[in-house]
């Protein structure tokens, strides 16, 4: 028989029964199978997105039912089908009195009992799925080439955001509780740990997807009288809150280099073959190329994504010379992200020599400079947005 365990309850340590333990273990382990599940659909559908914008420009968009909107459109469908049965199967079993399902380990909502988690990404798939006739006909009224930053684009955007937020918050639940009972975790993460990793990861993906995979698309934003650039801005909003969000909420050196070289390889490889995949759909589909001279390389071709791992490992060192200052760590943390993204973005600024030509923007470099500060600026508020939602994460246990 294995011997009871402490929970905090209430402010006060109790004592678990044996049989009361291994239900919540089952739960636990359930309810992780179930989050791995989910995260595996929206890493799909990220995927599916990065061959979307390739099939845009590639080919162009001809029936809603391409083949990445399938990819994008079944694993949302999916995983949000799968929330909605996790709500339900939750609330009823805590309404039997299930000792596996309690105030502790879950959260209430109108009538309904189960993990926030499940709730959050609910929300954000309802969104996607909702943003999907609307994106459609937004395109029969504009063409192919409406822009990325169309509203129903953006709605998606949201609501994937969302569904990541709520994949983070469901590891992040199994792994606090895990801290609060003092289990054993491998690397002081286990399978909980990882998963916050991976979430953190997704989000950083989702947020960099319209930079990168679109090659700098629509690159300059008029704010009244200002011209900025967009694309250091959007690096400086998302990198910093993911990387240290990520590192405050696991509370491990290295999860922010971690973060940044999962992205990384994602992008070399993920990313790029969706070229190939593209070229292989067009074979058998006897579909034609918009472009003369036949299919459009991937747009990965520029530093920064070999680059975010070492604004994490700046992070990362900020995070270790301050373990025994915890009075300067937000501080540190606030001044490694300003300089870390800001290196990123000076890094990238030589290799742009396409930006360069397309562009219809001859003083384009003019308006780099003027933006700079701002970057400098929103990086630091973000390292500290960043702290502030570490901190809120390693506070979930239901």
């Amino acid at each position: 028989m294995s011997a009871s365990v402490p929970v905090i309850r209430s402010g006060r340590v109790e004592e678990i029964a044996p049989t009361v333990e291994a239900a919540l273990r089952a739960e636990s382990r359930v309810r992780l199978a179930t989050i791995s599940l989910i995260l595996y659909l929206l890493a799909q559908g990220l995927y599916g997105v990065t061959w979307d914008i390739q099939w845009h420009g590639s080919i162009g968009r001809d029936s809603f039912w391409t083949p990445p909107h399938i990819f994008i459109y079944s694993s949302t469908g999916i995983a949000g089908l799968i929330c909605l049965a996790a709500v339900l199967w939750e609330t009823r079993r805590f309404r039997k009195g299930d000792p596996a399902v309690t105030r502790d380990n879950t959260t209430g909502f109108l009538l309904f009992r189960a993990p926030l988690a499940f709730y959050v990404i609910g929300v954000g798939m309802a969104i996607m799925v909702l943003a999907a006739p609307f994106d459609n006909y937004w395109h029969e009224l504009y063409g192919i080439d409406a822009s990325l930053w169309s509203p129903f684009h953006v709605m998606g955007m949201i609501g994937s955001f969302i569904g990541a937020l709520g994949v983070i918050y469901g590891f992040a639940s199994e792994f606090n509780r895990a801290r609060i009972e003092r289990r054993q975790l491998r690397l002081g993460l286990g399978w909980p740990g990882v998963g916050m990793i991976l979430g953190f990861f997704g989000m950083l993906g989702l947020a960099l997807i319209n930079v990168l995979s679109a090659g700098y698309t629509e690159r300059l934003w008029g704010i009244g009288p200002i011209t900025l650039a967009n694309w250091p801005l959007i690096m400086a909003a998302a990198v910093p809150l993911t990387l240290v969000g990520g590192l405050v909420a696991t509370g491990r050196a290295g999860v922010a280099t971690a973060i940044g070289t999962i992205y990384t390889l994602w992008l070399l490889i993920f990313s790029n073959s969706v070229v190939p995949l593209v070229d292989l759909v067009v074979h058998l589909q006897n579909l034609s190329y918009r472009a003369q001279e036949g299919r459009q390389y991937s747009y990965i071709e520029y530093v920064s994504p070999l680059l975010i791992p070492f604004v994490g490992l700046i992070i990362d060192a900020a995070w270790q010379l301050t373990r025994h200052r915890p009075q300067w760590r937000v501080g540190a943390l606030v001044l490694a992200s300003a300089l870390g993204v800001g290196a990123l973005v000076l890094a990238e600024r030589p290799w742009m020599i396409n930006l360069i030509v397309t562009t219809t923007y001859p003083d384009y470099w003019p308006i780099f400079w003027t933006t700079l500060p701002f970057v400098l600026l929103l990086a630091a508020f973000s390292g500290w947005a960043g702290t502030w939602w570490g901190r809120l994460v390693r506070s979930i246990t239901g």
